[in-house]
């Protein structure tokens, strides 16, 4: 009985098929994890976002946020105020403390431009910036009316 032993080459051969036909098995899962994780970043932010919004809302419905120190519609002088920092879980990673900061302009509705003095709706555009990304997100709309305190029972 004659033994036949590999050479060399053919195990060099058989090596370099198995790994060019390993490489698409092993590269499409990577790519779609990461690919994964930029979408689940993306959604999580969004949230932070919707959460910061909602936050501000909150904080104009208790009158934390007094119209009168509101800009009208400048909004290269009004200024980012800060909220409370939010933590941003992503499976896999390290929590991260992300910075909130938001901003209100205030615009006057009317449907006549020569009532805008009788008017008493106004447009406040809310804009949240996460990690010192401003305009990453559209403003948010809240509509308000002013209400004159002296009709208002304040009660304490």
């Amino acid at each position: 009985m004659k033994k036949h032993y590999f050479i060399l080459l053919e195990i060099l051969i058989a090596l370099t098929l198995i790994v060019l036909l390993s490489i698409p098995l092993i590269r499409n899962p990577i790519y779609f994890y990461k690919k994964e994780l930029c979408n689940l970043k993306e959604i999580e932010l969004k949230n932070i976002e919707n959460e910061s919004f909602n936050m501000v809302k909150e904080m104009l419905f208790k009158n934390e946020v007094p119209l009168k120190k509101l800009i009208f519609e400048k909004k290269s002088e009004t200024e980012f105020l800060p909220l409370p920092s939010q933590k941003f879980f992503i499976p896999g990673f390290t929590d991260k403390e992300i910075p909130i900061f938001y901003r209100i302009t205030l615009q006057k509705l009317a449907s006549n431009p020569k009532k805008v003095k009788e008017n008493k709706y106004y447009r406040l555009n809310v804009e949240i910036a996460l990690e010192n990304q401003k305009n990453l997100y559209p403003p948010h709309t809240v509509i308000v009316q002013q209400i004159p305190l002296s009709n208002m029972e304040i009660k304490q």
